[in-house]
């Protein structure tokens, strides 16, 4: 249960993190905001501070931060009734940079605090371990009931765990294993594949040295980037699998699916929860900058359109592209959670 309230209030920070990115921003430039919201509506509570309503939603995942002037274009007919200095509070008659740097402002939050997490976790450092990251369904492992988030104790580092799993194909091998507080055993048979045996699971964790806190900044920079690498070379795997009709790669998970995979990390280790939220926060920066209508990066396009045309997109047009994206995504998300809930029984 307390793992749960640490994933929890995880996921929260992150994505209020992103939205405040937005909202300081916005308040740097003196926009009226309307309402800084934790999920998404209904709203269940919110409180008047000063012009600004913050509010708690009912759907716990994501947030928003409503500037006025941002999805409400204002009426023509009353364009004349508003004032110069109003004007100047609105975002829709913002200068595009400024709407850029409000835009952008979520993602390079998101960024700067994966960094930061990832960091303190090659300074605090971690002892070595076999986690389970991903079990293939219907492999040897998934058959012998080993879970994501299990813990190999009969085994010192990876690659003597992958030579065994491999010299043994049709044969039965034992694995120690430790699931939350609770220590088993499971046999399994690796079946043949390619001539080696093939268990279908794959490994993360590994031993986190402690560094300094400047190495640790470096090679917490160092690591960021690296996810970001690995994120584009996953969305360009996704897109060509969709356009393929392939369906989704295999480690594709939505909220549900990271939800129950970061408790089974932090039930093992706090330190890999950490750096899991880490790793999560980075690449929500990643799929935000993704110049897909809904998505921050989807706007920043408008935004450079606008700016290389001279006058902002029609509203009308900019709206619905906008609810198609959102649509595709939600559909996308829906897809994705039913797959992982299946997972999970």
């Amino acid at each position: 249960m307390l793992t749960f309230v640490f994933v929890f209030l995880g996921f929260s920070f992150l994505v209020l993190a992103h939205e405040a990115g937005h909202f300081f921003m916005a308040r740097k430039f003196n926009m009226k905001i309307e309402e800084f919201g934790f999920g998404l509506p209904p709203r269940i509570w919110g409180k008047r501070k000063g012009e600004t309503i913050y509010s708690i939603n009912l759907l716990p995942f994501g947030g928003f931060v409503r500037i006025a002037g941002e999805t409400d274009k204002p009426n023509d007919d009353l364009n004349k009734e508003i004032k110069e200095e109003d004007k100047k509070r609105l975002f829709y008659y913002q200068k595009p940079r400024n709407k850029a740097l409000v835009t952008v402002a979520g993602v390079l939050v998101n960024f700067i605090v994966g960094w930061i997490l990832i960091s303190l976790v090659f300074m605090i450092g971690q002892p070595f371990s076999i986690i389970i990251g991903k079990v293939i369904p219907n492999s040897a492992a998934s058959r012998a009931g080993i879970l994501e988030g299990d813990l190999i104790l009969n085994f010192s580092n990876e690659n003597d765990l992958r030579n065994y799993i491999s010299s043994n194909p049709n044969k039965e091998i034992t694995l120690n294993i430790q699931r939350g507080k609770e220590k088993i055993t499971v046999n399994l048979t690796p079946e043949l594949k390619d001539g080696k045996g093939f268990a279908g699971i794959a490994f993360s964790g590994g031993e986190i040295k402690k560094e300094r806190p400047d190495e640790a900044l470096i090679k917490g920079l160092s690591t960021s980037i690296e996810i970001i690498k690995m994120n584009a070379i996953g969305f360009y795997s996704l897109i060509k699998n969709l356009i393929q009709g392939k369906g989704l790669i295999e480690g594709v998970m939505g909220p549900v699916g990271i939800i129950g995979f970061s408790k089974k990390i932090g039930d093992v280790s706090l330190i890999y929860l950490l750096n899991l939220f880490g790793i999560i926060s980075v690449s929500l920066a990643f799929i935000n900058l993704m110049p897909f209508p809904a998505l921050d990066g989807g706007r920043l396009l408008f935004i450079l359109i606008e700016k290389i045309k001279g006058s902002p997109i029609s509203y009308k047009i900019e709206s619905i592209i906008n609810g198609i994206g959102f649509a595709l995504l939600l559909l996308l998300i829906i897809f994705i959670t039913f797959k992982d809930i299946k997972n999970l029984f």
